[in-house]
């Protein structure tokens, strides 16, 4: 979905601002929960399937905030294996179809059969923002997310608003 499209525009926009103001009025959380949501649901209207690859991101980058706010580690481990991931996943999706590609355009041969790897849309922005999340969090320059909803309101909300 982009943000000029009829889709955005006419629907999910409106019903985003009225389900927000309305669960918001309720319970602040809740209209967290709604922005977050929908949030993931732009991520993911143009193939479902990539939930797939956002949620164990999600919930990986969780695990290992989780450990960093609850084990203060001396070392770094829990810093360096979630970066690791984090890159791994942008390198896997955006680089590989181009570094296949261009071994089989030097060479002249098709050395690996490949099939063309859909790019999730925003992987580069929820990824980059885990990995300033687990290094901020990891340095202390901010407080833990409290709840589960908060952190994921952090990585998935788009465009990011910084207070």
């Amino acid at each position: 979905m982009q943000f000029n499209s009829f889709v955005f525009i006419l629907m999910f926009l409106p019903i985003t601002v009225l389900a927000y103001f309305l669960a918001n009025k309720w319970k602040p959380v809740l209209g967290k929960l709604v922005l977050a949501v929908a949030s993931v649901v732009f991520y993911v209207y143009s193939d479902w399937t990539l939930f797939t690859v956002l949620g164990i991101s999600l919930v990986v980058n969780l695990a290992f905030a989780w450990a960093l706010q609850r084990l203060r580690p001396r070392g770094c481990f829990l810093l360096i294996v979630p970066v690791l991931i984090n890159v791994g996943l942008l390198l896997y999706f955006k680089y590989t179809n181009f570094f296949i590609g261009l071994l089989n355009d030097v060479s002249g041969r098709d050395w690996l059969d490949f099939q063309n790897i859909f790019l999730p849309v925003g992987i580069s922005f929820f990824t980059f923002q885990s990995i300033s999340y687990i290094i901020d969090l990891y340095k202390r320059r901010i407080d833990p997310a409290d709840q589960w909803i908060d952190y994921l309101f952090y990585l998935s909300f788009f465009p990011q608003l910084v207070a």
